[in-house]
């Protein structure tokens, strides 16, 4: 199978221009690769955590990181596809971003039965804790 190659590419100062981008173009792109600057390059950059937070909160998800140059990496970002699951980590960001009124109305009602779902710890953490009887 041959590499993917990437497509369009946007950088983005902050996490408000990206969160703009977003707006203006969930229902209209199909991907877009996101210019990161390493940490190494000293560069400002947005944390992953906040460009997954704001991808989530129109449907998007990340994917395939690829090295762009010395300096700085690339992170595919695409439209969810109906009906695929959504990792612990991001049930957990969801909720925040729609606890602070930032996703978009049709992404919440799409996702309300996650968030109304309750957190399952894992069981081996769950097994771990239990065992402590100072934590637990």
């Amino acid at each position: 199978m041959p590499p993917l190659p990437i497509g369009n590419t946007l950088q983005v100062q902050n996490r408000l221009q990206w969160r703009e981008w977003l707006i203006e173009n969930h229902d209209k792109e199909t991907e877009i690769w996101l210019i990161l600057p390493k940490k190494s390059s000293g560069k400002q950059r947005i944390p992953y955590a906040e460009t997954v937070e704001e991808a989530l909160c129109f449907g998007w998800i990340d994917s395939t990181v690829k090295r762009l140059d010395e300096h700085h990496t690339v992170q595919r970002f695409t439209p969810r596809r109906k009906g695929s699951g959504y990792s612990q980590p991001n049930k957990e960001r969801l909720r925040v971003m729609a606890e602070q009124g930032k996703v978009i109305e049709n992404i919440l009602e799409e996702v309300q039965h996650i968030l109304d779902e309750e957190y399952q710890y894992p069981d081996d953490i769950l097994t771990a804790l239990q065992q402590d009887e100072e934590t637990w």
